[in-house]
């Protein structure tokens, strides 16, 4: 089940990703338009592997670290608290407005707005209206929510220290080694 999540997570990107590769494998110009290229496979392969460990990696990292544990500690690393600020309401408006298109989706489909492609259309419009109303209303009130509790320009939330477990870092580590010696074992062979 963990997988099947996984897989349907990673599709889109790995797609993207696949697609992204194709072009390398030919080259443009020269006596033929279009021609292939006997280091594409190798470039394709090597751009493919570094995309989709990338891919893995940001996976993991959202599966993993919930973003209201993130947030706060981005300032820390010395990124301004306007963007986090943002990137936080951005955050929680996104689940609002998912949660506000579907329920609009499910009215317009017990009122059969999806029978014909007309109706189709004239429902898909109506659902962008109806979302852009409720988002614009949901930001006012957020607005005056924030105006009420005294906001003066920073969102204040108390952090829990995290606790440093020496047996997963120490793992880590040597996971981080193992990976970097395999690469470069593998590069010397190739």
């Amino acid at each position: 089940l963990r997988l099947a999540a996984l897989c349907r997570a990673a599709s889109t990107p790995l797609l993207f990703v696949l697609i992204g590769a194709v072009p390398l494998l030919v080259t443009v110009g020269g006596h033929h338009l279009i021609d292939w290229n006997p280091a594409g496979p190798a470039a394709a392969a090597r751009l493919t592997g570094r995309a989709i460990a990338a891919v893995l990696c940001l996976l993991l990292f959202a599966a993993t670290t919930p973003l209201a544990d993130v947030l706060p500690r981005l300032s820390f690393l010395g990124i301004p608290p306007v963007v986090t600020e943002i990137a936080a309401l951005i955050y929680r408006m996104l689940f609002l407005l998912l949660d506000t298109a579907r329920s609009v989706r499910e009215a317009q489909a017990a009122r059969l707005g999806f029978r014909t492609w007309r109706t189709t259309y004239r429902s898909l419009g109506a659902q962008g209206a109806a979302i852009f109303v409720r988002a614009f209303d949901r930001a006012r009130r957020m607005e005056e929510g924030l105006a009420l509790r005294g906001y003066d320009g920073s969102l204040r939330v108390s952090v829990e220290p995290c606790r440093i477990s020496p047996g997963f870092v120490v793992l880590s580590v040597l996971l981080l080694i193992l990976v970097i010696a395999s690469t470069y074992t593998i590069r010397a062979l190739l």
